[in-house]
């Protein structure tokens, strides 16, 4: 009996006569998990293989396979390629091979049950195998899943919209038992599974700096819009259009600013401290824009939209109003690839903000002498701050904030403190600043939950 070079004999396993193998038998499987996209030419990019033995009996010489689809869509070799991989932060055992123009590869150590090397296919020729030996003589059903870590470089002159597609499959090369005997107990190999993942040339995004995405209402309270144009390294786009559609709600406040690109014009604004109207747009074109390119301006949220007779928070219940603006850019690309022809682009983004008349945020920070490097401990004091914003628009009494403590957090009695705030007056002026004091803290405790409830 001649052994498959690269495993040892484990143990000799008697097989009952008359057994049927597909009632108990090893079933490897394999998931891969990353990225659903990922920036054109981005390098290091990191992929996970999962292998477990989903069977009811032992299997032996365990392996993981991954294709990659190295050939890109054109069959250049613009597609992803093989960089490195890892079990449990070392090495692993790794074959790379490559498909032949056939879309076959003979595998490194598999054997059909003749005896013969196994033939992969799956593959488009320039397409990559590689194969992975897990240091494992055998791996038993309910051993909890192992994982390899994969790292994948993709091209920069990858085809824009073809996915490509990941191939992950998994197997025993002795099979069910530790002999090399392919004729009575063949390999056994698993189902393929897959991912696709997409090469992206830029995106553009909008966003705000409202705390925690809450903007409380009126002229006290101003804030920023940023669009971010982001463009895949070594990438350039020519002629970009940026497109804000501005939503009613706000009221412009101009402070325009513009980083990045090249042969920056505002085409299209706004006019300051004005309500905005239906239909304005803040238009930026580029000659060229790469890297990274931000535009930001301030604003702040009106309760008087340009679009209808209705405030943008009920009079009546002050409940919170979503406030939904609309981004777009579009401009023209040349590939790096010189065989590919140049391209129209677009891409576009939403920002949803509320609009609130009653806002609160919560954070939290080691306090005094328990604020050090070794990271928080049991005993430790944290201090928490509420922080509120009443719209300009409206008026609370009797306002009462409730905190709920999860279990494990202890009130320290007598500890909360209410600090001075500032005011609005009349819409536009500065205000006046008052002093806060709690009628009462009250603190219960449950039971059931552990949880604290302190109401001011």
């Amino acid at each position: 009996m001649v052994l498959i070079p690269k495993f040892e004999l484990l143990e000799d396993r008697i097989v009952l006569d008359g057994a049927d193998p597909t009632v108990d038998c090893p079933e490897p499987e394999v998931t891969i998990s990353g990225p659903e996209a990922v920036e054109l030419g981005e390098q290091d990019v990191e992929f996970t293989l999962t292998f477990e033995n989903d069977g009811d009996e032992t299997g032996f010489a365990p392996y993981v396979e991954l294709i990659v689809p190295s050939s890109g869509a054109d069959g250049e070799g613009d597609g992803p390629s093989f960089d490195s991989a890892t079990f449990l932060g070392e090495p692993i055992d790794t074959t790379v091979l490559t498909f032949d123009a056939d879309g076959e590869v003979e595998h490194p150590f598999l054997l059909n049950p003749d005896g013969s090397p196994f033939i992969v296919t799956g593959g488009e020729e320039g397409d990559t195998l590689v194969v992975f030996e897990l240091p494992y003589g055998s791996f038993s059903p309910g051993n909890p899943p192992v994982d390899i870590d994969v790292v994948i470089d993709f091209s920069d002159q990858a085809d824009l919209g073809a996915l490509p597609e990941f191939q992950a499959t998994s197997g025993f090369a002795l099979g069910a038992n530790a002999l090399d005997d392919p004729d009575d107990d063949p390999p056994v190999r698993g189902e393929t599974a897959t991912l696709e993942v997409d090469p992206q040339l830029f995106e553009v995004t909008k966003s705000n700096n409202a705390p925690e995405n809450e903007a409380a209402t009126g002229p006290s309270y101003v804030y920023t819009y940023e669009l971010t144009i982001d463009v895949a390294p070594g990438q350039t786009l020519s002629d970009f259009t940026l497109t804000d559609q501005l939503p009613p709600e706000i009221v412009y406040l101009g402070n325009l600013d513009i980083s990045g690109g090249t042969g920056a014009t505002v085409t299209e604004e706004p006019l300051e401290d004005q309500q905005v109207q239906p239909g304005d747009e803040l238009i930026v074109e580029f000659d060229e824009v790469s890297d990274t390119v931000t535009v930001t301006f301030d604003y702040y949220i009106s309760n008087n939209p340009s679009d209808t007779t209705a405030p943008t928070n009920n009079a009546t219940t002050g409940q919170p109003a979503p406030v939904t603006n609309e981004l777009s850019g579009e401009g023209e690309w040349v590939p790096l690839d010189p065989d590919d022809d140049p391209v129209d682009v677009s891409d576009a983004d939403t920002d949803i903000l509320q609009a609130s008349t009653l806002a609160v945020q919560k954070s939290n920070e080691l306090f005094g002498a328990d604020q050090n490097a070794d990271g928080p401990t049991p005993g430790d004091v944290y201090e928490f701050t509420l922080e509120i914003q009443v719209s300009d628009y409206f008026t609370f009494g009797d306002l009462m904030v409730e905190d709920i403590l999860g279990d494990g957090w202890d009130y320290e009695e007598g500890s909360a403190e209410f600090f001075t705030v500032e005011e609005g007056g009349s819409l536009g002026s500065e205000g006046s600043e008052i002093s806060l004091t709690a009628v009462e803290t009250v603190v219960e405790d449950d039971p059931d939950s552990g949880n604290s409830r302190v109401t001011w």
